[in-house]
């Protein structure tokens, strides 16, 4: 499927300078004229001009294309390009100079790396898009989607939203993140504008300032950007022409949903809590609060050309979310290999690993998680993985989350030792360390003498409540 038409009409603004599908067609023409059909693109991600029109080009010319983000590429660059094998690496001056990386070509909008690869023995079945799995837990596992996966993951996105022409998203979120894709897709995919304010952090006044000269009306966050909006005064920081607010990347929690709600309802604009996940491409299930507030607490409906195929799944049973529909990514690559293993692993069904439960509205309840994994602010973080990194040097370790914090106990904790494993732990799963807590405290065992995890989280949060 060609992307063009996600492309075709959108514009992007960068210091007041506008960028059209002309200059899309550009970047996808010096894309092709230094990279073969069957090569790998990958782009390093760092919410610039750039970097998203690197992604544009590279999307459009069909070209199979990798997005890291430059914070990851820190850490994975030289294993991500040992195990992908990528022909071009493209980015900004300012990623290329972080990363020390050789410029082989300075075009009119990324540079480029090209990088001598053995030659391909087959073709790639069809362009895809590798984009990771938020960083998990440090490692290289990728979700490969295709053109036809992010082409009608957009359109469902856009029929609730009902965003048009007028829409102006930024470039809060990177588009590394399938949340961010998310965002400059389904805008330009109406016509409308998405501004890369030069000032990246929302904390920052230049980013508002940027956002009310180009008359924002969609801001889309993460948990942590809506809880710290509140702690500033989201209502003054606002600009007066926002029409809709979207959350998704974790669990919200009611209260800061109910501050926002109100303020949906003084200031006019639509306040839409979603639940997705990577490998279904961006979303699964969208609620417009502000008109359906007495489903609050919930992430609504399974969006458009999606079903929901759990059967037996009630408001009084619970069940893991397992989804179909033409969204849902072919699996997960770990290596260039994969692209003539067994391509298609999904079929189109997906196993969320989030068990949940259903009401007579159809509008679902995430419950909790089949497996140990957690997820703040979008970045899905493997418990077990973290676990074993500890232990490695502490004997008695347990963790635990409850989608807002991690909880790191270690019985004996010397307080010396917990400012170094937050800094290590934050650095491996890619979170702030505000958001790791260490407690030394008992940890309980079920009867066949394995950690009660489910107590474990139990006795935490009244300890810390």
């Amino acid at each position: 499927m060609d992307l063009y038409e996600i492309y075709k009409n959108g514009y992007l603004i960068s210091q007041n300078i506008y960028f059209d599908f002309k200059n899309f067609n550009q970047a996808k023409e010096i894309i092709l004229s230094e990279s073969k059909k069957d090569d790998l693109i990958l782009i390093i991600e760092d919410k610039s001009l750039e970097s998203t029109i690197s992604i544009i080009g590279s999307l459009i010319s069909s070209r199979s294309t990798l997005l890291i983000d430059l914070s990851i590429a820190r850490f994975q660059l030289n294993e991500i390009i040992s195990k992908f094998k990528p022909s071009l690496i493209l980015g900004s001056k300012y990623s290329f100079e972080f990363l020390e990386l050789e410029i082989n070509f300075d075009t009119k909008y990324f540079l480029i790396k090209k990088i001598k690869q053995n030659p391909k023995n087959k073709p790639i079945p069809e362009p895809l898009l590798l984009l990771g799995t938020s960083g998990s837990s440090g490692n290289t596992k990728f979700v490969g989607l295709t053109h036809k996966n992010i082409y009608n993951n957009c359109e469902s996105i856009t029929s609730y939203l009902e965003n048009d022409s007028s829409s102006v998203s930024i470039n809060n979120l990177p588009c590394s993140y399938s949340y961010g894709l998310s965002v400059l897709n389904t805008t330009l995919f109406k016509g409308g504008k998405y501004v890369i304010s030069k000032e990246k952090s929302f904390l920052r006044n230049e980013f508002w300032e940027d956002a009310k000269n180009h008359n924002l009306t969609d801001f889309s966050g993460v948990p942590t950007t809506y809880k710290t909006l509140i702690k500033l005064n989201i209502k003054k920081i606002l600009p007066k022409t926002i029409k809709r607010l979207t959350q998704a990347g974790g669990k919200l929690e009611v209260d800061i949903q109910k501050e926002l709600l109100n303020l949906s309802n003084k200031l006019n604009f639509d306040l839409f809590i979603m639940y997705g996940q990577t490998e279904a491409t961006a979303r699964l299930c969208y609620l417009n609060l502000t008109k359906e507030p007495h489903k609050i607490g919930t992430v609504g409906r399974v969006i458009k050309n999606v079903e929901l195929i759990n059967p037996k799944m009630s408001s009084f049973s619970e069940s893991e979310l397992i989804f179909s529909g033409p969204n849902i990514s072919l699996g997960y690559f770990n290596s260039y290999a994969d692209f003539y293993g067994e391509f298609d692993q999904n079929r189109g069904v997906l196993k969320t690993g989030d068990l949940g439960v259903i009401d007579t509205d159809n509008c679902i309840t995430i419950t909790g998680r089949k497996s140990r994994f957690c997820k703040i602010d979008g970045i899905r973080i493997s418990l077990e993985l973290i676990e074993l990194r500890l232990l490695k040097e502490f004997p008695n370790v347990a963790v635990v989350s409850n989608d807002e914090k991690i909880f790191i106990v270690i019985k004996g904790l010397k307080k010396a030792q917990m400012n170094e494993i937050r800094k290590d732990i934050s650095l491996h799963c890619g979170i702030n360390k505000i958001r790791i807590s260490l407690i030394d405290t008992d940890i309980p065992l079920t009867n066949n003498g394995k950690v009660s995890y489910a107590k474990l989280l139990e006795n935490i949060l009244l300890l810390v409540k």
